[in-house]
């Protein structure tokens, strides 16, 4: 995982679609809502892939 969210974006990627959604996760012996957000995108070649992801407590979250 670390080497994927180190991995750097390269290219044009014309088309780019961010969107948050709640799982509930065990975090110190207590299920908990995060927020999960994912960064998908479409390159030139038409290529899908998921360009970057991250944890929150909510989806107000800033970066």
């Amino acid at each position: 995982m670390k080497a994927f969210l180190a991995c750097p974006i390269e290219g044009d990627w014309p088309y780019l679609r961010t969107d948050a959604t709640h799982l509930k996760v065990h975090q110190n012996s207590r299920i908990v809502s995060l927020a999960v957000f994912l960064a998908a995108g479409v390159n030139g070649d038409g290529r899908r892939e998921i360009l970057g992801m991250d944890m929150g407590p909510s989806e107000a979250e800033a970066f």
